[in-house]
């Protein structure tokens, strides 16, 4: 990033975003001194200009707008959500625009905001896997009707396959027996699986 484009998201995340110097400083990788600076600098010059030369830019209300704070929210709780989930549940709270301005939205947000790197872990074959479930609204065609439909999914750590299936709830017997028809369908129960949920480690044996 250029230092004006630099400098002009900095006057930009403090003005307008309210950011105080030291979060600027840390999420951008710059000194508070060289933040507090252009700060300084920025408000000399808009202190300096004469009003006649000021142009008072009107700000284009979008259909966004409304849906932000919610958006900040799912981001705070899902660290790793998809443009195409955030759409889906703004779409449930009767968001009626277009996706693309919700991922240029977000893009412009993942841009600016620096994110914590993903360590990946790698393991020999047949050693750890990981699960989730995933809830999509999926629009019938001889129904006429848009109906919430749950996954499940397994994915192995080592060679990234996948296994999805249609569940009809998240309960713990369906859990177990999705996990064991994952395991089964791979064959991986020779040594040792280690599946990662969110509270617990299952571990399948022979």
């Amino acid at each position: 990033m250029k230092n004006e484009q630099l400098e002009n998201t900095v006057i930009t995340l403090h003005i307008q975003k309210g950011w105080p110097i030291r979060r600027i400083s840390r999420e951008l990788g710059i000194s508070r001194e060289r933040v507090r600076r252009w700060l300084v600098s920025n408000s000399v010059s808009r202190d300096t200009t004469p009003a006649s030369e000021i142009t008072l830019k009107k700000k284009r209300k979008s259909k966004l707008d409304p849906y932000k704070e919610f958006i900040a929210g799912l981001l705070e709780k899902y660290s790793n959500i998809t443009g195409q989930r955030v759409y889906e549940h703004m779409k449930q709270k009767g968001f009626d625009g277009e996706i693309t301005i919700v991922r240029d939205y977000l893009k412009s947000i993942w841009n600016v905001v620096s994110k914590t790197p993903v360590r990946m872990v790698e393991t020999d074959p047949g050693q750890r896997a990981a699960h989730d479930w995933s809830d999509y609204n999926i629009p019938f065609t001889l129904s006429g009707k848009t109906e919430q439909v749950t996954f499940f999914s397994y994915i192995l750590g080592y060679s990234r396959r996948q296994y999805i299936e249609v569940v009809d709830d998240k309960k713990q017997q369906t859990l177990f027996r999705e996990l064991i028809a994952a395991l089964s369908t791979w064959m991986v129960c020779h040594g040792r699986s280690r599946a990662i949920t969110r509270k617990r480690v299952w571990i399948a044996g022979r």
